[in-house]
C-alpha cells in the first residue's frame, strides 16, 4: 500500500480527505479570478491609486507655488513707494491777491489755491498731510468714491491732524475726471481760509482731444478794509468779499492764451459758498464732464455755464474766432471789486496770432 488510511464509518479515508481539500484550495489559489490572481488585482488598483494620488500632490503643489508667487508679487508691489506721492504743507499764511491787499488764512505748501493733484486711474496715490498751523485739520478729496478710512468722517486713530502731526492718506483712484481736495466738513470753514485745490485724474492710457488744459478755481475771501482778514476778525472798514480764480482777482489775473485751431480744455471749479454762472464771449462752451462723470453723451453747448457750490464742470472751446474775450462771470458783484471792472472773477481770453490795432 502507498499509505494508509484510517476510515470514517460511511465516508473516504482521512488522508484522502486532506488530498482533496490542499488540491481543492490550490485550485482556488491558482485558477483565474482565484485568491491569488485577486491579490495581484488588489496591487494593480492600489498602484492606479497611488499614481493618482501622486498626480494629484503635484498638481497642489503647483497651485500652492503659483499661490506663493502671487502673494511673492503682491508684497513686492505693496513695498514698492507709491506710483505718485505728494506732500502738503497746512500753514497759517498770509497771501497777496492784488496789489497792497493780503489774506491772512490758511494755505497748502503756502499757495493759494493748493498745487494741482494730477494721478492716474488705477495707479496708486499718496497724500502726506503735514499739519504747521495753530489749529487741528482733515482732508477730503471732493467727488472721489474711497474707503471710510482715506475719506470718511475723520476720527482719533485717523484723519484728524493735530498741529505738528503728520498722516498719509494712500489710495488707488478708480475714477477720471476733475476733483477737489479740501478739509473735511468740522473744518469746512478752513476752506474759506484759502485751503482747497484741484485734482485730476487721467485716464491710464494717456488720451484726450485738447492741445490745452487750464484748471480754474474759483473762490472767494473776506476783505475788511485793506486786508483780507478771517470771517470774524475786528478789522478796519467794512467787510466785503473778493471772488478770485485761482486766489487772484481782477487785473492780477493772468490772460489764458490760445492760438487759433486748438481745442482748449477749462477745467472749472466752484470753491466758493455762492452760484456762479460764468461765460466766455464769442464762443461756445461744450459740457464734457459734470462733477467728475464723462459719460455726457452727447455733449451739451452752452453760452453761460451755471456752477453751485462744490460743482466742477470740465467744458471745451475751439480757438476759431480770434481776439481778445472776456471769460467772467455773468453777476456783476462777482465780476468787479467794489464796482471796478475787471476784477472777482474775469479774465481775459487772448487769441496769439491776433493784432489789436
Amino acid at each position: 500500500m502507498l499509505f494508509e488510511s484510517s476510515k470514517r464509518p460511511g465516508g473516504l479515508p482521512s488522508n484522502l480527505l486532506r488530498i482533496l481539500s490542499l488540491s481543492v484550495l490550490l485550485s482556488l489559489i491558482f485558477s483565474p479570478g482565484g485568491f491569488a490572481q485577486s491579490m495581484g488585482q488588489e496591487q494593480i488598483e492600489e498602484k492606479k491609486e497611488l499614481d493618482s494620488m501622486k498626480s494629484e500632490m503635484k498638481d497642489v503643489q503647483s497651485n500652492i507655488d503659483k499661490t506663493l508667487d502671487a502673494m511673492s508679487d503682491l508684497v513686492k508691489q505693496m513695498s514698492k513707494p507709491p506710483d505718485n506721492e505728494i506732500h502738503l504743507l497746512v500753514k497759517d499764511s498770509r497771501v497777496e491777491i492784488i496789489p497792497g491787499k493780503f489774506l491772512e488764512g490758511m494755505t497748502y505748501n503756502g499757495k493759494l489755491p493748493g498745487p494741482t493733484i494730477r494721478a492716474r486711474m488705477g495707479a496708486p496715490l499718496k497724500v502726506v498731510l503735514h499739519n504747521q498751523s495753530r489749529e487741528q485739520t482733515s482732508l477730503l478729496f471732493h467727488g472721489l468714491m474711497l474707503p471710510q478710512s482715506v475719506s470718511g468722517l475723520p476720527h482719533k486713530r485717523g484723519g484728524a491732524v493735530n498741529p505738528g502731526e503728520i498722516y498719509a492718506y494712500q489710495f488707488i483712484p478708480s475714477q477720471t475726471g476733475t476733483f477737489w481736495y479740501h478739509p473735511q466738513v468740522n473744518h469746512l470753514n478752513q476752506k474759506t481760509l484759502g485751503l482747497y485745490g484741484a485734482l485730476i485724474v487721467e485716464p491710464a492710457e494717456q488720451r484726450h482731444g485738447y492741445d490745452k488744459d487750464f484748471v480754474m478755481m474759483l473762490g472767494e475771501a473776506v476783505v475788511r478794509g485793506g486786508a483780507v482778514t478771517r470771517p470774524g476778525q475786528s478789522g478796519t472798514g467794512g467787510a466785503e468779499t473778493l471772488f478770485t480764480i485761482n486766489g487772484l482777482t481782477g487785473n492780477s489775473i493772468q490772460p489764458i492764451e490760445v492760438r487759433k485751431g486748438q481745442r482748449v480744455r477749462l477745467r472749472l471749479v466752484n470753491a466758493s459758498n455762492h452760484i456762479i454762472p460764468i461765460s466766455l464771449t464769442g464762443h461756445k462752451l461744450e459740457i464734457v464732464s459734470t462733477n467728475g462723470s464723462d459719460a455726457l453723451e452727447p455733449h451739451i453747448f452752452r453760452d453761460t455755464i451755471t456752477l453751485n457750490p462744490s460743482d466742477r464742470v470740465d467744458a471745451d472751446f475751439t480757438a476759431d474766432n480770434p481776439g481778445v474775450w472776456s471769460l467772467a462771470s455773468e453777476i456783476p458783484a462777482q465780476a468787479s471789486n467794489s464796482g471796478s471792472f475787471p476784477g472777482g472773477i474775469a479774465c481775459i481770453v487772448r487769441y496769439i496770432e491776433y493784432d489789436a490795432e
